[in-house]
């Protein structure tokens, strides 16, 4: 399925920044009995709301693709360098917007929460 309105702002008017083609869901760990399935592909492209200038990707896949269907372990509290990594973004991001202690901030898309 493919998304046709922006996932902030509803708008419909949304322009292709970069298409990649078909690729399987990353970070999937097959079972060995699977082993000689083929992996299911999905289109890789952002689009661009000319409304509101967010991007996003194209496809929009089930979650229980995702989730579900494959032995999915990557998620951003199981690594040490990602949670460094994640912590001192915030830190600087925070800085250069005037974030003060008690500011509220919305972060989608962070995996497990981190």
């Amino acid at each position: 399925m493919f998304r046709n309105q922006c996932l902030c702002c509803a708008s419909t008017d949304l322009r292709e920044v970069i298409h990649l083609g078909m690729h399987p869901l990353a970070d999937s760990f097959i079972p060995v009995e699977r082993a000689a399935e083929p992996d299911r592909v999905y289109l890789l492209a952002c689009d661009f709301c000319a409304q509101c200038g967010q991007i996003q990707n194209r496809t929009v896949t089930a979650p229980e693709e995702r989730y579900g269907a494959v032995d999915y372990s990557y998620t951003s509290s199981h690594s040490r360098t990602a949670r460094d990594h994640w912590t001192e973004y915030a830190r600087r991001v925070g800085a250069q917007m005037g974030l003060q202690t008690g500011d509220g901030v919305l972060e989608i898309g962070s995996n497990d929460g981190f």
